[in-house]
C-alpha cells in the first residue's frame, strides 16, 4: 500500500515457507501477483493470480474468492486479454451476489461493463450502469456514484454521443465540487477532454486536460494518449506520447502536416476493430481525409455494427466532399442537446402517439392526460379493460418522466402467491422461509430512483396492501423476515381492469390505499370506442405477421361491427388465424372467426351497441358505393348531409375523407 516494492519482495522471499501451508499459500500468490503487476510483469501477474485461485479453492469465503477473481480480471485486462478479463469479472460478480451483508457486486459489475466498452461492446452496459447507480444511491455510496457517472459517460461516447457524455461529466464534477470531494474527478475531467476533442473544441479540451495527472492519462489505451493531447492542441505532448510506439511514424507525419505513406498505417492491424476505428476517427478529426479509403470504410462498418451511427456518418460525410460534411455538421448540431434538454426530457405533443396506433379522440385524450401526469411525481392509477394497453401506457408515462433514465419494473400481482409476491416486492433475508438461502432485494429496492408498475392491483392481497400503503406514505419498506426499515424512492403506478370501488364496498380492497393510488387517474379506452383506430391497428398487426394478406371492405366492416371484449389481444388472435386461412390472399369476412351475432354481444351498454350497429351499416354502404356519399345516402334513404354527419360523428373520417 505504501509502494515499498523492495520491502515487499524481501518479505515475499523470506516467507516462501507459507507455500507449504494450504491456508496461507493463496495469500502468498496473491501478493506475488501484486508485486509482478507493479514491476510491469503482466503475464507473471496473471499467472500468479490464477495460482492464488487454485491454491485457495474450497478454503476461501465467497468474498475472498471474489477478490481473487477481481485481481485476475485486472491482471488480464492490463495485458490486453479483455475476453479473459470479462470472464473473471463476471465470476467475481456472481460470487459477490451470493454474499451476505454489504456487497461489492456493483464494483464487479462496473468492471464487466468497463471491459465491454473497451472492446467496443455495449450489450448489457446500460442495465449494469442503471443497477449500479440504483444500488449506490440506496446505500449512499458517493464514490460509487462518481464511478457510475464515469461509466455513463463512456457508454455515451462509445455510441457516438460525445455531447451527452460531456453533460454527464460536467454534472458529476459540479456535484463533487459542491460536496468538496475529488473522487474520480481526474477521470471525469479526462473523459470531458476526450468528448470535447471529438466535438472539435480544443481550447476547452486543453483546460480540462490541464487538471489531469499523467498517471490518469496512462489509463487510456496507448493509441488514445497522443490523440487526446493532439485534439486538445498539445502537438508536442502528442509527439511525446507516441514516441517509441509502433504508431510513432504515423503520428509524426500527421503532426508535421504531411500525408503518411501506406506502410505507416500497417500497425493498426494489430489493434482490435473498435480501437482501430476509434483511431481512424481521431486522425480524421485532426487531419481531415488523411485516412486511406480502406481504413475509413472499415471504421465506418465497425461503428455501424456497434451502434455508433454518428461516428459512421461523420466519416461517410468526409467521403462525400465538403458539402456532405457541412450537412453532417448541421445535422450533428441539431442533434446536440442543450443544458436544459439534458436536464429533463422534452415535453411531448398531444399528437405523438408513440407505441400506440390510432388518432381517435378517445385515445388522444387519454394520451394527453398521461403525458401531463408524467411530469409530476404523483402515483397514477391506469384503468381499462384487459388488452387495452395499460402496461404500454405505464411505460410511456415512465419514458416521459424525469425518471426516464432509471429502472422501470412491472409486477403482475395476480401471477404469484402471497408469500412469493411479498418477497418479489419487498425482498427477503436469508432464512425468511423455506428456500430463502440468501438475501434478496425486492422490486422496490431494485427500482430505487425509478418507476414500479403494479399490474392487476385489484388482486393484491390485503396484507400486501397495508405494506404498499407504507411505501406510498413514508417511502419505507421492510424485507420479509427482518425488522430493519429501508428507505426507497420510487414512483408507483398501478393498473387494473377491476372495479376497485365495488371491491372496497365488498371489503376486499382498502379504501385508504385506493385514494392514495387514485391521485392521478387515466382510463384507457376499449377498442370498440376508438373508431377507425381498429383498422390502423389491424394493418399494423398484419405487417407484424409478415403476411401479404390484406382486409377486403366487407372484412373491415365486420371488424368495425364487432364489440371486441378482449380488445387488442383478441384482435391479434383473430387476424393471425385469418391470415393463415387466407393463405396470403385477400382476407374476407369468411376468414374472420367471430361470433355470428356480433351486435347482440352482451359487452357494452345499449348506446354502445346501437352506435356499433350504425357504424356497421354506414361503413358497408360506403364500401359498396366505393366511397360515393350521394350513392350511399340514396342506398340508406337519408340525405347526403346526413352521411357527412354520420362520418364525422361515428369517427369514419379517416377512412372516407
Amino acid at each position: 500500500d505504501r509502494g515499498d516494492t523492495e520491502a515487499l519482495e524481501r518479505f515475499l522471499e523470506s516467507s516462501r515457507g507459507a507455500l507449504d501451508d494450504p491456508g496461507l499459500a493463496w495469500r502468498w500468490h496473491q501478493l506475488r501477483a501484486l508485486r509482478a503487476g507493479d514491476a510491469g510483469d503482466l503475464d507473471g501477474a496473471a499467472a500468479a493470480a490464477a495460482r492464488a485461485i487454485r491454491a485457495g479453492r474450497r478454503r476461501l469465503t465467497r468474498r475472498q474468492a471474489a477478490g481473487l477473481w477481481n485481481d485476475l480480471g485486472f491482471a488480464r485486462a492490463r495485458r490486453g486479454d479483455l475476453a479473459g478479463a470479462e470472464r473473471a469479472f463476471l465470476h467475481a460478480a456472481r460470487l459477490e451476489g451470493g454474499c451476505d451483508g454489504p456487497r461489492k457486486s456493483t464494483l464487479a459489475l462496473y468492471n464487466v461493463a468497463e471491459i465491454r466498452i473497451r472492446q467496443g461492446r455495449t450489450d448489457g452496459v446500460r442495465e449494469i450502469a442503471a443497477r449500479s447507480e440504483s444500488e449506490n444511491r440506496l446505500s449512499g455510496n458517493l464514490r460509487g456514484l462518481a464511478q457510475d457517472a464515469e461509466l455513463w459517460a463512456r457508454y455515451e461516447m462509445t455510441l457516438g454521443r460525445p455531447a451527452a457524455a460531456l453533460a454527464v461529466c460536467r454534472e458529476a464534477l459540479e456535484e463533487l465540487a459542491r460536496r468538496r470531494l475529488r473522487w474520480r474527478a481526474a477521470e471525469l475531467r479526462l473523459l470531458a477532454a476526450r468528448a470535447l476533442g471529438w466535438l472539435e473544441r480544443p481550447a476547452e479540451a486543453a483546460r480540462e486536460l490541464a487538471g489531469v495527472p499523467a498517471g490518469t492519462l496512462g489509463e487510456l489505451e496507448p493509441e488514445e494518449r497522443p490523440a487526446v493531447r493532439a485534439l486538445a492542441g498539445d502537438l508536442e505532448g502528442a509527439r511525446g506520447e507516441a514516441a517509441g510506439s509502433p504508431l510513432e511514424p504515423l503520428w509524426s507525419a500527421l503532426l508535421a502536416g504531411g500525408q503518411p505513406p501506406a506502410r505507416d498505417w500497417e500497425p493498426l492491424t494489430a489493434l482490435s476493430p473498435f480501437r482501430a476505428a476509434r483511431l481512424v476517427l481521431d486522425l480524421d478529426i485532426l487531419s481531415p481525409g488523411s485516412a486511406p479509403a480502406p481504413w475509413r470504410r472499415e471504421a465506418i462498418d465497425t461503428f455501424r455494427k456497434i451502434g455508433a451511427v454518428p461516428y459512421a456518418e461523420r466519416l461517410e460525410a468526409r467521403d462525400g466532399g465538403p458539402w456532405m460534411l457541412v450537412a453532417w455538421m448541421i445535422q450533428e448540431f441539431a442533434r446536440r442537446p442543450s443544458a436544459e434538454e439534458t436536464a429533463a426530457p422534452p415535453p411531448a405533443t398531444t399528437r405523438n402517439t408513440g407505441d400506440f396506433v390510432g388518432e381517435s379522440s378517445r385515445l388522444l385524450a387519454a394520451l394527453d392526460r398521461l403525458d401531463r401526469l408524467a411530469t409530476g411525481k404523483l402515483p397514477v392509477l391506469i384503468l381499462g379493460e384487459s388488452g387495452t394497453g395499460k402496461e404500454l401506457a405505464a411505460r410511456r408515462l415512465h419514458r416521459r418522466s424525469s425518471r426516464a433514465g432509471r429502472p422501470f419494473m412491472a409486477v403482475n400481482c395476480a401471477a404469484l402467491s402471497e408469500t412469493l409476491l411479498l418477497s418479489d416486492l419487498f425482498g427477503h433475508v436469508r432464512g425468511a422461509f423455506t428456500g430463502a438461502d440468501r438475501d434478496r432485494k425486492g422490486v422496490f429496492e431494485t427500482a430505487h430512483g425509478g418507476t414500479v408498475l403494479l399490474d392487476e392491483i385489484g388482486d393484491l392481497p390485503l396484507n400486501a396492501q397495508g405494506l404498499l400503503l407504507r411505501v406510498l406514505q413514508e417511502g419505507e419498506i421492510r424485507r420479509v423476515g427482518e425488522s430493519e426499515v429501508r428507505r426507497v424512492d420510487v414512483r408507483v403506478l398501478a393498473a387494473t381492469h377491476r372495479d376497485l370501488a365495488a371491491m372496497i364496498e365488498a371489503g376486499s380492497f382498502r379504501r385508504d390505499l385506493y385514494y392514495r393510488l387514485r391521485v392521478g387517474c387515466v382510463v384507457m379506452p376499449p377498442l370498440r370506442e376508438r373508431g377507425d383506430d381498429l383498422l390502423q391497428i389491424a394493418e399494423r398487426i398484419l405487417d407484424r405477421c409478415q403476411t401479404p394478406a390484406r382486409l377486403d371492405p366487407k372484412a373491415r366492416a365486420r371488424l368495425l361491427s364487432y364489440a371486441w371484449p378482449g380488445n387488442i389481444r383478441e384482435l391479434e388472435n383473430v387476424l393471425a388465424v385469418a391470415a393463415t386461412l387466407a393463405e396470403g390472399a385477400v382476407i374476407g369476412p369468411q376468414h374472420l372467426e367471430l361470433p355470428a351475432a356480433q351486435i347482440e354481444t352482451p359487452v357494452g351498454s345499449y348506446h354502445q351497441r346501437v352506435r356499433a350497429f350504425r357504424r356497421q351499416i354506414v361503413s358497408e354502404a360506403l364500401d359498396e358505393c366505393a366511397g360515393n356519399r350521394a350513392a350511399a345516402a340514396a342506398r340508406l334513404g337519408v340525405s347526403p348531409q346526413s352521411i357527412s354527419y354520420f362520418i364525422r360523428e361515428l369517427e369514419l373520417a379517416r377512412k372516407w375523407r
